[in-house]
C-alpha cells in the first residue's frame, strides 16, 4: 500500500522535483501530495532547524509523514550572511550591494545550502543537507536582477554565474544527493515497520 507524504511547499517547481524523485521508486511505495500552505517558520540561523520545524509542525497537524525543504546562501567572509535569510536578501539587496560588501575581503568563497527534512507525527525527524560550493564573482559590477545571489555566484567547476546560465546548465549545478538520501531513508523505514 502506498504511503502518503505531504511535501510542504508553496513552490510548484519544488513539488515537481519531489514528484520526480518519488516516481523513480519501485512499486509506487509513496504518494507525494503538495501541502501548499505557509507554516510557522522559526527564526533560526540554521536551514536544517527551519526545515525540520516546518516538517514537524505539518506532520503533527495532519497525523501523517511530512517533508519540508529550505535553502540558504552563505558567504564565508561575511560570517555566513545571508544564510537562511537569502529570500529577504534577494528582495533587499541588488547584486552590486553584495559586491560592495565583498570589496574588503580576499576570501570570495560561498555556497548554497539545500536542506530536506522529514518528520513523523510522533516527533521523529531527520535532516539531509547538500551544499553547492562556489565563489562570489570578482567584478566591479554586474547587471541588477531579481535573484541577487544568482547574479554574483559562480558554482565550483564553472566559469559563469548562475544568472548567466541557461536552464540546462543550472540543472547540472545542483546535486540531487539529498533527495537520494531522503528516499532511501523512507524506503528503509518502511521496510523496518
Amino acid at each position: 500500500m502506498s504511503e502518503k507524504i505531504n511535501f510542504v511547499t508553496t513552490n510548484s517547481y519544488k513539488f515537481e522535483v519531489a514528484q520526480q524523485f518519488f516516481a523513480r521508486l519501485p512499486e509506487n511505495e509513496f504518494t507525494v501530495v503538495q501541502y501548499d500552505i505557509e507554516t510557522p517558520e522559526v527564526q533560526d540561523d540554521s536551514e536544517g532547524r527551519i526545515a525540520e520545524q516546518s516538517a514537524l509542525w505539518v506532520s503533527r497537524q495532519l497525523g501523517e509523514l511530512a517533508v519540508a525543504s529550505d535553502v540558504g546562501f552563505r558567504i564565508d567572509s561575511l560570517g555566513g550572511f545571508p544564510g537562511p535569510f537569502v529570500k529577504y536578501a534577494n528582495n533587499w539587496l541588488q547584486p552590486n550591494d553584495v559586491l560592495n560588501m565583498m570589496r574588503p575581503h580576499a576570501d570570495r568563497s560561498a555556497r548554497f545550502v539545500d536542506v530536506l527534512a522529514v518528520a513523523t507525527p510522533e516527533g521523529e525527524s531527520k535532516v539531509f543537507v547538500t551544499e553547492t560550493p562556489g565563489t562570489i564573482v570578482d567584478a566591479e559590477s554586474v547587471p541588477d536582477i531579481k535573484w541577487t545571489m544568482d547574479a554574483v555566484f559562480i558554482p565550483e567547476g564553472h566559469t559563469k554565474t548562475l544568472a548567466e546560465m541557461d536552464d540546462e546548465e543550472k540543472d547540472a549545478v545542483w546535486s540531487d544527493e539529498g533527495w537520494h538520501e531522503l528516499t532511501k531513508h523512507l524506503v528503509d523505514r518502511k521496510k523496518n515497520e
